[in-house]
């Protein structure tokens, strides 16, 4: 059985977002209530946003701003990606010529009815998948309250993710190992993408959606967090799990990956995630940043 020390996150209890927070001392989280909570023995549940943007977008980069928020008050228990998806990524008039798309979320924004200008517009988001009132797909203002409300839940699986690069033939290796802490029963896929982080280049912001330290209009020097690059093993994963599952049972995965010329290596991060292939929901996910 795999056995991995998890650190626990000091937190601020979430009271009203964008506002401040209030300090909480170890070896506490935050419960959906705003109050701390023991997380017990185990490994500490983390949560996955997935943030729909496009750099033409203008009041995509407030949806950013407030997931930075939640990270900056849960730390290390919230991993976030962002998918340039839809119309206002295309990269189509100057000055945004540049091309953050990938195949990885243009296929999730495609399953989930996720577009620009039609269906779901931007700025949307997945906490975990997970559904309110039937819909996955949720407005920035449902991020916080539902993250909250998972973080109250106790981990389901343990992961363990570690990373090589090599810079002469930039061939990315990573393992995983993944632990079920408790039985289950269902089938279960391991997805790992890869993200690349501040990317300085041009972002629209609209005057009614201003951004803290950025001026409104065509932004040059825009810093882009968290920027999906693709998958190590395609969108949807490897099953890794069908069927009853015993607490304690252990997969081991290893991949590798070539970056792209025009990444920095030393801004890139896997992004790992056990989900239900039956419903979709996110269990647990990790990160791991390039060294």
């Amino acid at each position: 059985m795999m056995k991995t020390l998890y650190s626990i996150i000091i937190t601020c209890s979430y009271i009203i977002l964008l506002s401040g927070c209030d300090i909480v001392e170890p070896p506490y989280t935050v419960s959906s209530t705003g109050e701390p909570v023991n997380p017990g023995p185990g490994a500490l549940r983390k949560v996955l946003l997935e943030d729909f943007t496009g750099h033409q977008c203008g009041n995509c980069p407030s949806a950013a701003y407030l997931a930075q928020e939640l990270k900056d008050l849960y730390g290390d228990q919230l991993i976030i990606y962002a998918a340039h998806v839809g119309s206002y990524a295309f990269p189509d008039i100057t000055p945004y010529l540049y091309d953050f798309r990938c195949v990885t979320g243009n296929e999730i924004a495609d399953q989930f009815g996720i577009t620009s200008g039609a269906g779901i517009p931007l700025p949307v988001g997945m906490v975990n998948r997970k559904e309110i009132n039937g819909n996955p797909v949720l407005d920035r203002g449902d991020w916080g309250t539902t993250l909250a409300s998972i973080l109250d839940n106790p981990a389901e699986v343990s992961m363990d993710v570690s990373s090589s690069y090599n810079s002469s033939t930039r061939e990315l290796a990573v393992t995983v190992n993944t632990e079920f802490l408790q039985a289950m029963d269902g089938t279960y896929n391991l997805c790992v993408f890869m993200t690349e982080d501040s990317i300085v280049k041009w972002q629209k912001i609209y005057p009614a959606f201003p951004v803290p330290g950025y001026p409104t209009g065509d932004v040059e020097d825009y810093v882009h967090r968290h920027v999906l690059r693709g998958s190590m093993n395609n969108t949807w994963g490897d099953e890794i799990a069908a069927g009853s599952v015993a607490a304690g049972d252990t997969v081991f995965s290893s991949f590798t990956a070539t970056l792209d010329t025009g990444w920095v290596e030393n801004k890139m991060s896997v992004v790992a995630y056990v989900y239900d292939f039956t419903t979709k929901e996110i269990i647990q996910a990790e990160e791991e940043h390039l060294h």
